[in-house]
């Protein structure tokens, strides 16, 4: 186990019992992501259930014999990792009790399908939505969104509208080079 700490990595040292400790909480962790990423797509909630029940079985194996996974020890043996808050989520403190349960994850559904967006009202959308699913302003991308709105243009006509009305509202720029 290594623990990277800038250009290098450290490797975890420490009793035997402590590497156990630490490979149990990166099983939790890396469990936890992979029902996460599942849960983003459009499968049944049905098929999350082996998911589930394999995160219910590690999380309360661990417990049983380590405490909380929010527990001061265990953030001092696992907080530097980058992926701790993941193992936190996990647990909802109770002050009533003064302890810890579990978090939705273990029972049910908690982040729901990524939907496509087909269509917008206006520029301003298409250039949010552009942003937000290409990572930049993509102007094909931006007139497929605004097709339904503009639908008496060719799509070349409505990219070069589209183009226009970026670059008058400053949201855009020509490359001189290109």
């Amino acid at each position: 186990v290594y623990y990277r700490q800038g250009e290098h990595m450290d490797q975890v040292t420490g009793n035997t019992a402590e590497l156990i400790r630490v490979k149990q909480l990166i099983e939790i962790r890396t469990l936890t992501r992979t029902l996460l990423d599942k849960q983003k797509t459009n499968i049944i909630d049905e098929a999350l259930t082996p998911l589930r029940e394999k995160l219910n079985e590690l999380y309360d194996a661990y417990v049983k014999e380590n405490g909380a996974l929010s527990s001061t020890d265990n953030k001092k043996r696992f907080g530097r990792d980058a992926d701790y808050p993941i193992l936190q989520s996990l647990e909802n403190y109770n002050a009533e009790t003064q302890s810890y349960e579990k978090a939705d994850i273990f029972f049910r559904r908690t982040v729901s399908p990524v939907q496509e967006i087909k269509a917008v009202e206006t520029l301003d959308e298409a250039y949010q939505v552009s942003l937000d699913r290409r990572g930049k302003p993509d102007i094909p991308y931006m007139a497929a969104l605004l097709q339904n709105t503009e639908q008496d243009m060719e799509p070349k006509q409505l990219m070069e509208k589209i183009q226009r009305d970026l670059l008058t509202a400053g949201l855009v720029f020509l490359d001189p080079e290109k």
